[in-house]
């Protein structure tokens, strides 16, 4: 191995194990640390993607009422079909029986006219 190539190689190894890292010499690096890009000053100041406690807790407080408010909706609903089907179910069990009763009055009104 040639001194040049050996040279070139550890300038490799040394770009390879994060030498531009430790210098600063890349965007990346720059960006994360001075905060110059979007992601760096969010993380830096709090303000973009951290949420503070106040913002975590409105949010639990609109699940919890967004979540009641479908649970009263949904049981109102239910009971509302619940009612309107028991009401069918009344009025054909009273028709049901009017016809019976009319079909009952006809066949005595038959036997009575067939006997008299």
């Amino acid at each position: 191995m040639t001194a040049a190539t050996a040279a070139a190689g550890a300038t490799l190894r040394a770009t390879a194990a994060g030498a531009t890292h430790a210098t600063g010499a890349t965007a990346t690096r720059a960006a994360h640390t001075t905060g110059a890009t979007a992601t760096g000053t969010a993380h830096t100041t709090g303000t973009a993607t951290t949420r503070s406690a106040t913002t975590r807790s409105a949010l639990v407080v609109a699940a919890l009422v967004a979540t009641l408010v479908a649970a009263l909706v949904a049981t109102l609903v239910a009971a509302l079909v619940a009612t309107l089907v028991a009401a069918l179910v009344a009025t054909l069990v009273v028709a049901a029986l009017v016809v019976a009763a009319l079909v009952v009055a006809a066949l005595v009104a038959a036997l009575v006219a067939t006997l008299v």
